[in-house]
């Protein structure tokens, strides 16, 4: 009866962290508006909080030790070879994309707002990959995956690391996510190493903000604190 008992909880546990949490942060201003009381949930706030719950877990339930946030130790230079070269065909394919998609806005953030970009270089990796790293790669792979199929995984880390995405309510932001997300868990998973995935998480994610395609992934709050600064 505990087995059972132990997989609707870990079941439990799995929807309520990658469904219910980014649905409430999506849908918060929607419910402060309909129940006339105050409910904002910036999306960087509860990253921090979620990383922090997600490094508490993985201590006590696995065998994850604080040196693994930034081991590379598993890695080959194979590895970072390949991942390099990935990097530069999709920045060249990104590039061209948005060329023949909206010209204007290629490199429209650090043009516009240098001092706003250069926070995004250098926080963007500290404040948002590392505590995605912790939840939707180490956390994920270690606690939930082992409840679906080894086929289906990939799909499913890929799937819930877009889904977080909502809160930008763009279609833009889950689909490049969404790819985003079977690179990076397939990076963790072939190599065990969270800050070679971190590192180019990080990336993607700063060359999205450079290039143009970064208006799709800021949260009304991220905008608040960073031009507000």
């Amino acid at each position: 009866m505990k087995q059972p008992l132990q997989q609707i909880g870990r079941i439990a546990e799995f929807a309520v962290l990658f469904f219910g949490v980014p649905l409430l942060v999506r849908f918060a201003p929607d419910i402060s508006k309909a129940t006339e009381r105050f409910i904002y949930l910036p999306v960087l706030p509860v990253l921090l909080v979620g990383g922090t719950l997600a490094y508490i877990v993985l201590r006590k339930t696995t065998d994850f030790e604080p040196h693994d946030i930034v081991s590379v130790a598993s890695t080959t230079p194979r590895d970072w070879f390949m991942m390099l070269a990935q990097f530069v065909f999709f920045a060249a394919l990104l590039t061209v994309m948005l060329l023949l998609w909206n010209p204007d806005a290629l490199f429209a953030l650090p043009r516009t707002y240098p001092k706003t970009w250069v926070a995004v270089m250098i926080f963007y990796p500290l404040v948002s990959v590392t505590p995605q790293g912790l939840i939707y790669r180490v956390l994920y792979e270690k606690r939930f995956a082992p409840m679906f199929p080894q086929t289906f995984r990939r799909l499913v880390g890929a799937i819930v690391f877009s889904f977080a995405h909502i809160a930008f309510a763009n279609h833009v932001a889950l689909a490049f996510t969404f790819i985003g997300g079977l690179i990076f868990v397939y990076s963790y998973k072939r190599t065990g190493s969270m800050f070679f995935s971190n590192v180019e998480h990080a990336l993607y994610g700063d060359l999205i903000f450079t290039l143009g395609w970064g208006s799709f992934f800021f949260h009304r709050g991220t905008l608040e604190i960073l031009y507000n600064s």
